[in-house]
């Protein structure tokens, strides 16, 4: 396993070897048979998600994205702007549609950016699927895996900037359990 971390470390990743070469660096220590046989699950795991963030570390939050979640936030906070300050039927429709448009906002925005990268992946998975690399249950844990610190990053802070200004529950509580259905 040393090897394939130094193999990792040592900047394969970073020039887009492919999981090939890492995997057939560890295997040979290892022994024969299929690189699914002679590695455990949860070393492929961590092999590819370390593979992932390293292949994707400048990929995952850009600047562009920071813009978008700010300008978002900023829009939505303006929009609804201390709404939670009344105590209405009104103000209460309001809210729900504040915290509506946030999970739609969110939502979307997962479903395009999978729909515009898994393409481009497909055809890496695919080949070193046939290559009997790895399982394909270990490739989608570790691609959530070092999907979720963007995944929990910019909708945090969407979430930050919206809430105080649309003046929701002050209360800790209330600000955790929105975030936890985010």
């Amino acid at each position: 396993v040393e090897t394939l971390l130094q193999a990792t470390e040592g900047g394969y990743c970073e020039k887009r070897t492919s999981s090939r070469a890492m995997f057939r660096r560890y295997s040979s220590i290892v022994g024969r048979g299929s690189y699914e046989d002679r590695i455990g699950w949860w070393q492929q795991v961590t092999i590819l998600t370390r593979r992932s963030i390293l292949v994707r570390r400048h990929d995952v939050v850009t600047t562009q994205d920071f813009l978008q979640f700010t300008v978002i936030g900023l829009l939505a906070g303006c929009f609804w702007w201390k709404i939670g300050n009344t105590n209405t039927v009104v103000a209460a429709t309001e809210i729900a549609g504040l915290l509506y448009f946030i999970q739609m906002f969110l939502s979307f925005r997962v479903m395009f950016t999978s729909l515009l990268i898994f393409p481009s992946e497909m055809k890496h998975l695919v080949k070193e699927r046939k290559g009997g690399l790895y399982r394909l249950s270990a490739f989608v844990v570790a691609r959530a895996a070092s999907d979720i610190p963007s995944d929990l990053a910019l909708p945090t802070l969407l979430l930050l900037i919206t809430y105080w200004m649309a003046a929701l529950n002050a209360s800790a509580s209330a600000f955790f359990a929105s975030w936890g259905v985010l």
